[in-house]
């Protein structure tokens, strides 16, 4: 597993690669996604990242035998809960590298590009106290469940699906009718 004793060698180098290729750490600093102290965001994010090569959940690593040569849970957790993080402009971003490296590779008569929007159920069939959960009714499956709609901007070539924006949608039958508290200001609003 990676160590952060060893910040630079967090990755693979082919991963290295791929994160200089495509701007991921300059998407980051462009969107101003930062923390007070400690470990900055670029590091926490390839760390994250790279849980996913190694097949390992967040709770695996930092719970395990190894787990004081890590940062806390908290660290990572109020990185990604910050309201003031503004991640779809970092998806957006992120979305815009790789479009752009894609359509280098790709011909444009023979490809066809478009923008698709995919409205996607996302079940929580057994979640109780998620602001926003509602009671939709899916026609495909003739039921009706707890879910969100997962509504999703992306652009395909025919080959990949590459997603630009997201948002989730809820219902009019509301499962739980009290909001959170927050700052209408942030993005996270």
């Amino acid at each position: 597993m990676i160590h952060l004793k060893n910040i630079k060698n967090q990755l693979p180098n082919e991963m290295n690669a791929i994160f200089s290729e495509l701007n991921v750490l300059k998407c980051l600093r462009q969107t101003s996604i930062c923390k007070q102290k400690g470990y900055s965001p670029a590091i926490i994010f390839t760390f994250l990242f790279s849980l996913v090569f190694k097949g390992k959940t967040l709770n695996q690593v930092l719970s395990g035998r190894e787990a004081d040569q890590y940062m806390k849970k908290d660290t990572v957790y109020r990185l990604m809960n910050d309201p003031h993080n503004n991640w779809r402009s970092f998806l957006l971003r992120f979305s815009a590298s790789v479009i752009e490296k894609i359509h280098r590779l790709t011909d444009p008569s023979t490809h066809l590009r478009t923008l698709v929007l995919d409205d996607s159920t996302f079940y929580r069939n057994r979640s109780q106290k998620v602001p926003g959960l509602a009671r939709l009714w899916d026609h495909a499956l003739q039921k009706g469940y707890k879910d969100y709609r997962m509504l999703t901007l992306g652009f395909s070539d025919g080959y990949s699906f590459i997603p630009i924006d997201f948002g989730l949608l809820s219902g009019k039958n509301q499962v739980n009718q009290k909001q959170a508290e927050s700052d209408q200001r942030t993005s996270g609003a």
